[in-house]
């Protein structure tokens, strides 16, 4: 798989990326305080951590469902960037979970990109992965995880809200695109969802990203 723009610089930037957004802004944390907040898990559950990178948010979802001893829950992740799933293989091998599944692939073509199996999920989740798709290719990205629901599957989104602090981290430092969830909503008409609602983020991130449930 040809080498593009985002994965040579998170191939560079993977340690310096957990570094910022786990050990020094606790994303985790925030993630972990979401999701006790509002109730996703259930036993028998199938879900998609979609662009992965370093594995936060299935780190969160595990270690949640282990807590609250939910079985049957199955792990798939995947990231475009080798050097993002190394470091997430490493928690996998050092935790010795059995349940957790990983796999490079670009969201733009996941159909040929990810294994058979990984069809019918119960909950998507992508976490910052948007940002790095061409506008003009959004909604083929949220069409393409959108076929890998089951009827009755719910995808959660969280994504950079464009302000004048993030103009200058996350645009800036990380190359990302910014957001208005106005602009969002509409682009999430397009991908083919009909239900979606924006969902409160704690500790004050809400100045800074938002997250929508779409079905």
């Amino acid at each position: 798989m040809a080498k593009d723009p985002v994965q040579t610089f998170y191939t560079q930037k993977a340690k310096l990326y957990q570094f910022f957004f786990v050990e020094l802004l606790k994303w985790d944390t925030v993630l972990e305080t979401f999701f006790q907040e509002n109730d996703y898990l259930r036993p028998g559950m199938k879900i998609l951590d979609a662009g992965c990178g370093t594995g936060t948010v299935t780190k969160v979802l595990y270690n949640l469902a282990r807590r609250k001893g939910l079985e049957r829950i199955s792990f798939h992740a995947f990231d475009l960037t080798p050097a993002m799933l190394d470091l997430f293989h490493q928690w996998i091998s050092k935790e010795a979970v059995q349940n957790i599944f990983m796999q490079q692939a670009n969201v733009l073509d996941l159909e040929h990109q990810l294994p058979q199996e990984w069809v019918d999920y119960d909950l998507i989740v992508a976490s910052a992965l948007l940002e790095y798709i061409p506008r003009d290719q959004l909604s083929q990205a949220l069409g393409n995880l959108k076929g890998l629901l089951n009827h009755q599957g719910r995808m959660l989104v969280f994504v950079t809200k464009r302000t004048r602090l993030t103009r200058w981290t996350a645009a800036k430092w990380w190359r990302t695109n910014l957001f208005d969830r106005e602009t969002f909503e509409g682009t999430l008409r397009r991908a083919g969802f009909t239900i979606f609602q924006q969902k409160r983020l704690p500790a004050g991130w809400d100045k800074y990203m938002f997250a929508m449930e779409a079905e």
